[in-house]
């Protein structure tokens, strides 16, 4: 595991026999320090509960996050009539930034092709649930990444792909770039190799992921 002064998460989905990636760069630490309560929260919601809740907490990150920036909207007086939260806690703002921060790789006739996220759902690329899938990952990667202790980050990041069955590999983002395969016309049709990933954590049947950490 490298552990420099990034994050990148790279996240293989299926779709119709290809595989598509979305690559995911980090939050700036002014996003973290504007939205530092709302994530700290969130990650100790996720872990205080015991194991069981950590272990499905990346398939409910976001809906986590959510209810949380609800609770923190609610204690700042962002009521309505009733005393329910009118605000999110600034949970659709943070969102919006971890996907800003996210591109998707597809291949196509002539060749690999990067877009944003909102792109690539409107070119069915991904498809809705693939989006909520990742996304609750990432949340989950944010939250544990900027709340982990630099010295605990690889060990962290290991622990938290065998939780949800993911793999880690150290390959920087140039180098993930670069690992793609080119498509030509006449290959097009044929299904995408995925990227060869030096993998230093193995789980049976688990996705590649690709991580980089900075901070």
């Amino acid at each position: 595991m490298k552990i420099d002064a990034n994050l990148n998460l790279v996240i293989p989905i299926e779709r119709d026999g290809k595989t598509a990636f979305i690559h995911s760069t980090p939050i700036s630490r002014y996003a973290f320090e504007s939205h530092f309560r709302l994530l700290a929260t969130t990650y100790a919601d996720m872990f205080g509960r015991g194991g069981g809740y950590a272990n499905v907490a990346p398939r409910v990150a976001t809906l986590t996050l959510r209810e949380v920036g609800g609770r923190l909207a609610a204690e700042a007086g962002d009521v309505d009539e009733e005393g329910r939260p009118k605000g999110d806690g600034g949970a659709d703002a943070l969102l919006a930034e971890i996907k800003r921060q996210s591109i998707v790789a597809a291949s196509f006739s002539d060749g690999w092709q990067m877009m944003p996220v909102d792109a690539a759902l409107k070119r069915e690329v991904l498809d809705e649930d693939d989006w909520r899938e990742a996304e609750a990952a990432l949340v989950f990667f944010t939250c544990l990444c900027w709340m982990t202790p630099r010295k605990n980050a690889a060990q962290a990041v290991r622990l938290m792909a065998s939780a949800i069955g993911l793999s880690t590999a150290a390959l920087p983002p140039s180098e993930w770039m670069n690992s793609l395969p080119k498509s030509t016309p006449e290959e097009s049709s044929a299904e995408p190799q995925k990227p060869s990933l030096a993998q230093e954590t193995a789980v049976p049947g688990a996705r590649a992921v690709s991580l980089t950490i900075t901070r």
